[in-house]
């Protein structure tokens, strides 16, 4: 996973569930423990989330800044103009494909 990424599911996951934990958050966006913590680090010094309140033990809870909100709507749309690319790719090579098919069977034809 790219760290904008990255970035963006550790966002939209505490936006989800602010309580969650690091092992939880690992589990579900498919990296590493070490990779979460990293991450969460980066986003808390950054200013895109805040840790609201320290529970017994290690336990936090993480909210999204104003600042987080609006970098998760610009890596929102950064992700958006990349598929839209990538779709229109394969259209392109969808075409290319169903053009070189029609070519074999009038050749064969």
């Amino acid at each position: 996973m790219a760290p904008e990424e990255l970035r963006y599911a550790l966002l939209k996951a505490i936006e989800t569930e602010p309580e969650t934990n690091q092992r939880s958050l690992s589990a579900e966006l498919g990296v590493s423990v070490g990779r979460v913590n990293a991450g969460l680090r980066q986003l808390v010094d950054c200013g895109l989330l805040v840790i609201t309140e320290r529970g017994p033990g290690r336990a936090q809870r993480y909210d999204i800044s104003p600042l987080g909100r609006a970098e998760q709507t610009v890596l929102a749309r950064v992700f958006i103009k990349r598929k839209q690319d990538q779709r229109e790719q394969l259209r392109r090579e969808i075409e290319a494909l169903r053009a070189d098919l029609a070519t074999n069977k009038q050749q064969m034809g």
